[in-house]
């Protein structure tokens, strides 16, 4: 088994996810073609976006979410 099969496994059971062995096989296979472009890709500054949303900030407003009244 390929070190990239074996990564992205342990990235699907942290995320709670599965993938049949044909389709993780399929998806590491694509992974390891296009790894040299997905690095040029996460090089790129984007600095057009905002600054992105830190996980505890991001769990803290799903966590405090209220839902609107209807405006009736």
């Amino acid at each position: 088994m390929s070190d990239t099969v074996e990564y992205l496994r342990r990235v699907l059971i942290d995320r709670g996810l599965s993938l049949p062995q044909k389709n993780l096989e399929s998806a590491a296979a694509t992974h390891e073609k296009l790894r040299h472009e997905f690095e040029k890709l996460n090089s790129v500054e984007l600095r057009f976006l905002p600054p992105y949303i830190e996980p505890a900030t991001a769990i803290q407003w799903i966590e405090s979410y209220q839902e609107l009244p209807d405006d009736e």
